[in-house]
């Protein structure tokens, strides 16, 4: 991993920290819909964990096939060109299981 690379992967971990946070305001809403100030603050940071990875470098990329870079980048793309279509279900599962499973591995990434 190059120093570039390190920098983008400490961005993406701030930015998924972020979007754990930012749900926790969607869960204590009473019925959180696609113009909640908190999903859409939720959504804006899968969003820039999407544009991140699409910084990295492909030899990154390669070494770490494990990480699902193309659904995450995807990810921004339906968030950013379906801005409506934001479906709260995807969001939960993202960030509720995706969110914290991708940093654990940035953690064992950064950490090496």
């Amino acid at each position: 991993m190059n120093d570039k690379d390190r920098v983008i992967l400490e961005k993406i971990d701030k930015w998924a920290r972020k979007a754990e946070i930012d749900y926790q305001s969607v869960l204590s809403e009473y019925d959180p819909g696609p113009f909640s100030n908190s999903l859409i603050l939720t959504a804006f940071s899968l969003a820039q964990i999407g544009e991140l990875a699409g910084k990295l470098s492909d030899e990154f990329l390669a070494e770490c096939v494990d990480i699902p870079w193309r659904q995450i980048k995807g990810m921004r793309n339906l968030i950013i060109h379906d801005y409506e279509g934001i479906n709260l279900r995807i969001v939960r599962q993202t960030v509720e299981e995706d969110v914290p499973a991708l940093r654990r591995r940035l953690r064992d990434l950064l950490e090496k």
